[in-house]
């Protein structure tokens, strides 16, 4: 096929101020040549205008071919003389006099929202790294060591985040039982995560302290949820000798005394919280509750013979009754935990005796009175059925040691059956 091309004169109107984009891509500025293929055989001639198709039409700050070609972040113009200035202007009263209005408005909101993505700002707010990654090693690492339970581990992994995000001290707590988590997995960098733990741990104590004593369907979810945070961390935090857990400078551990005010929280509206997103924990632990009372008569043998010893030694019925209380819920506990076929008991299997003891008995360790210490060595043994948790490892050991320096000789005896089950022998020098 032979073609002929025939071009009619034209003024010249080359432009040297295309965008540096298209001049890579060798592409020129725009002309109003049209150019007219001719078929010699079946005589048919039509205007083709095969350039203008990819020309740089100049559109300032963005082009619209690099809007085509998905590149305009990247389209930029070389300065403008002024000597150049009045042909350019010219030339681009030309171009605009050759362009369709539809072609114009067609390409205007994509080339007002380009100007505004370019526009220079200030700088960018610096990312919190470490808090990010806190909340990368909960999501993937920490949340499944908080249960053995594969619906409770959902419920930490996903849905304790999502409380978080309207709830900052529950995200707080979050973050602190990781850092946490971190600094037990790499010792080299421990007070580093350590101190970033205490940091958010005593934040969001501040934030929920005024909320607590006005309990609401908004914040009970979020309440109880920071309850077991704090519980998880008190426990994981690094321990100094003479800690008991439980009371710190002869009072009662702040977080025992959070954790236990969350019976209010249990107590406003419990319909409300089975339905929630902490529905999977009320199963659980409904189904702990009706477990323990099944076993409560099996788990009296570990519990009988400190008994005994307790009628012999205190007087006072009323005494005895406060410690018996005790050792009847820790024997619920006992009974479920020892179970040689019950598997790897959760924490809501060793932490309800905490919430059910009552406050005559925790009065009576605060002031480290002999018996109450040891009925508290007992419950040691529990925690060492929970130590598969690294936020719970040691604890039993440490506890024992720190009850045993407490104590003089007479109730040391007492402390020799928990001290086998846990694996505990006391220093000579003690």
């Amino acid at each position: 096929m032979t073609e002929h091309v025939s071009t009619g004169r034209r003024s010249h109107r080359k432009s040297r101020t295309g965008c540096l984009q298209c001049k890579r891509r060798k592409v020129k500025s725009p002309s109003t040549r049209t150019v007219h293929v001719v078929h010699h055989i079946y005589n048919y001639v039509w205007p083709c205008h095969p350039a203008d198709q990819f020309q740089c039409d100049e559109t300032k700050p963005v082009c619209k071919n690099c809007i085509r070609h998905a590149t305009a972040a990247q389209c930029s113009f070389e300065p403008v003389s002024a000597s150049r200035s009045s042909s350019l202007s010219t030339h681009r009263d030309d171009v605009s006099s050759t362009t369709s209005p539809q072609t114009s408005s067609d390409f205007a909101p994509t080339s007002t929202a380009t100007t505004a993505a370019l526009r220079p700002r200030g700088p960018p707010p610096e990312l919190a790294l470490l808090d990010l990654e806190l909340l990368h090693h909960y999501s993937t690492s920490t949340s499944y060591t908080l249960s053995r339970h594969p619906a409770l581990q959902t419920v930490w992994r996903v849905r304790a985040p999502q409380i978080g995000f309207s709830s900052d001290f529950v995200l707080r707590g979050i973050l602190a039982i990781a850092a946490l988590h971190i600094a037990h997995l790499r010792p080299l960098d421990k007070e580093i995560y350590v101190s970033q733990a205490q940091v958010h741990h005593e934040a969001a104590l501040q934030t929920v302290a005024p909320i607590l004593p006005a309990v609401m369907d908004e914040n009970c979810t979020a309440l109880l949820l920071f309850s077991s945070l704090t519980c998880f961390f008190s426990c994981a935090r690094p321990r100094k000798p003479g800690d008991l857990l439980l009371v710190e400078g002869g009072q009662l551990s702040e977080w025992l005394v959070f954790f236990r005010a969350t019976r209010t929280i249990l107590h406003y509206d419990n319909a409300a919280l089975r339905q929630g997103p902490m529905a999977p924990m009320f199963i659980n632990g409904d189904r702990s509750v009706q477990l323990r009372e099944a076993r409560a008569s099996e788990g009296q043998i570990y519990v009988r013979e400190l008994k005994q010893l307790i009628q012999e030694d205190v007087e006072d019925p009323a005494e005895v009754a406060i410690y018996f209380a005790a050792l009847d819920e820790l024997s619920k506990s006992f009974g479920v935990v020892m179970d040689p076929e019950g598997g790897r008991c959760e924490p809501s299997d060793v932490f309800v005796w905490l919430m059910q003891v009552s406050d005559e008995f925790l009065a009576r360790l605060r002031e480290s009175r002999p018996v109450a210490l040891v009925v508290f060595a007992y419950f040691c043994v529990i925690i060492r059925r929970l130590e598969w948790a690294w936020w719970l490892s040691g604890c039993s050991v440490h506890l024992m040691a720190g009850l045993y320096q407490l104590l003089d000789n007479k109730y040391r005896v007492w402390l020799q059956w928990p001290m086998e089950q846990i694996g505990w022998v006391p220093q000579a020098a003690n």
